[in-house]
């Protein structure tokens, strides 16, 4: 009888066979694995706004400062339109913890979790004033611990929200020029619109900003370049390098910029005073083209370059002319001044653009500023066409009247420049003296008159203009003339 043939047990099958060990884990474990759970089921692709909330009613208790600032952040990222989210009791609990985690400086509340929960209750909108000074406090003591992109994203919720927080922008500006070669060019991007947004002086953030954006610009996307070169323009932050660079980096790649990209680009430029003739004939053709992809705000503030750079493009401004009456209720006041104050100040003949704007900018008078009459007078004076729109600025001037107290000198002048009657413009100009006259200027004194003569030149009835105005202010009138209309930036620069 044969032996059974007994299989040798090698001790790598033994090992495999042996029963594990059970392992105990420590408490410290077991809350990191269940923190890791609950992520999961806060990320997961199928989560609802709803969900995140009812898991939060569930077991808030086991939240720690992952969970809280991923909760927070993933809410901000894909539901910060839901309904009601700015009102919503779960989500204000949701907030107070983690204002209260912050301010304890909790273990598992570090500096992502706080840039995160910052970004992520800026994008919902909420009123968290308690929860933006917890996150102050902990930039402003220890930027240093904030890696680009956080810091990033911690100076742009907080000047997206308008929160003033002086002392997170100084620390924020002492830190980053050490470590700006670590900034990618969204980062760069964002810091920048961030400290021009909030009107946050930092120039040496500034100077290092530049310098980065400069040696990186080949990174740049349309995005990037627009939103920059905006921030330089806003913040009145000089670098002639700088705006050259985005210039050459612009030219070839126009064809993938948005529209608010390409009317940012000009804007900062006109604004910033960076002559850049090759860039603005290139978006002006651009613009032509793409014409019917333009909304009313981005038509005025590309006028608004264009004539603020004194750069001529005259098919830009026909094709706006062309285009804008099509949309015309959709102007704002504001949008309304500006267009005819670009057509004027570039001295482009549209007399139905002109017309069209009137119809309009009548209909919203009550809803103008000031500063926005006083610079729709002026256009229509400038452009020679305050006859042809009589009905506008007999309404304007009367709306004036009635809100004379909050024109300032140069409001006045304009006023009463484009008045149709002498007599309507002596008694807006009666009317603000009563207020302003003792305190004004001997410069703004001689800026009025010199109005009001003009006024009663062009008026359709002069007769007693003069002698109105020597008894009324015991001045010598001098012979006044009718301005012409103004002239076209191409007739300018020709002379």
């Amino acid at each position: 009888m044969k032996r059974p043939v007994v299989q040798e047990v090698t001790p790598t099958m033994r090992t495999l066979h042996a029963p594990r060990p059970k392992v105990v884990l420590k408490p410290r474990d077991e809350k990191r694995v269940a923190s890791i759970a609950l992520n999961k089921e806060i990320t997961d692709r199928n989560a609802t706004y709803k969900s995140i909330l009812n898991l939060f009613d569930r077991r808030g208790a086991e939240f720690d400062g992952v969970n809280l600032s991923t909760a927070v952040h993933r809410l901000g990222s894909r539901f910060a339109r839901s309904r009601n989210i700015r009102t919503d009791g779960t989500v204000r609990q949701l907030i107070d913890r983690a204002t209260q985690l912050i301010g304890e400086g909790h273990a598992t509340y570090g500096a992502r979790e706080t840039a995160n929960t910052a970004w992520g209750v800026t994008k919902m909108g909420l009123d968290a004033p308690a929860l933006y000074a917890a996150v102050e406090k902990v930039v402003a003591e220890k930027p240093e611990a904030f890696k680009p992109q956080e810091l990033a994203n911690v100076v742009w919720a907080y000047a997206t929200a308008k929160i003033r927080a002086k002392p997170l922008y100084d620390a924020v500006a002492r830190d980053a020029p050490y470590r700006m070669a670590l900034f990618a060019p969204q980062n760069l991007a964002n810091v920048s619109w961030a400290y021009a947004k909030s009107g946050t002086a930092a120039p040496r953030l500034f100077e290092s900003l530049a310098a980065t954006c400069t040696e990186k610009i080949d990174e740049f996307s349309p995005q990037h370049l627009a939103n920059v070169s905006w921030a330089f323009a806003t913040a009145r932050a000089p670098c002639t390098r700088l705006f050259e660079a985005i210039e050459a980096r612009s030219l070839p790649t126009l064809e993938a910029f948005d529209i608010q990209a390409l009317v940012n680009v000009v804007w900062a430029f006109a604004t910033a005073q960076q002559p850049a003739p090759e860039l603005f004939d290139a978006v002006a053709a651009h613009a032509v083209r793409r014409m019917a992809e333009y909304q009313p705000q981005h038509m005025t503030n590309t006028v608004w370059a264009y004539a603020t750079a004194c750069h001529d493009a005259p098919d830009l401004f026909d094709a706006i002319a062309a285009g804008a009456p099509r949309q015309i209720d959709q102007f704002d006041p504001q949008g309304l001044a500006n267009g005819v104050w670009a057509f004027a100040t570039a001295g482009h003949d549209a007399p139905h653009f002109f017309k069209v704007v009137a119809g309009a900018a009548e209909r919203k008078l009550d809803y103008f500023k000031t500063r926005e009459l006083a610079s729709v007078a002026w256009s229509y004076r400038t452009a020679g066409l305050t006859a042809e729109n009589a009905s506008l600025i007999d309404k304007l001037v009367k709306v004036a009247k009635r809100r004379v107290r909050d024109f300032d000198a140069q409001g006045v002048a304009n006023t009463i420049w484009a008045a149709s009657h002498w007599r309507d413009g002596l008694r807006l100009l009666e009317l603000w003296l009563d207020i302003y006259g003792e305190r004004v200027s001997s410069p703004d004194a001689a800026k009025l008159l010199r109005s009001f003569v003009t006024s009663v030149a062009a008026s359709r009835d002069r007769r007693g203009g003069k002698p109105v105005i020597q008894r009324r202010f015991n001045v010598r009138v001098p012979r006044a003339r009718v301005p012409e209309k103004a002239s076209t930036l191409r007739e300018r620069s020709e002379r």
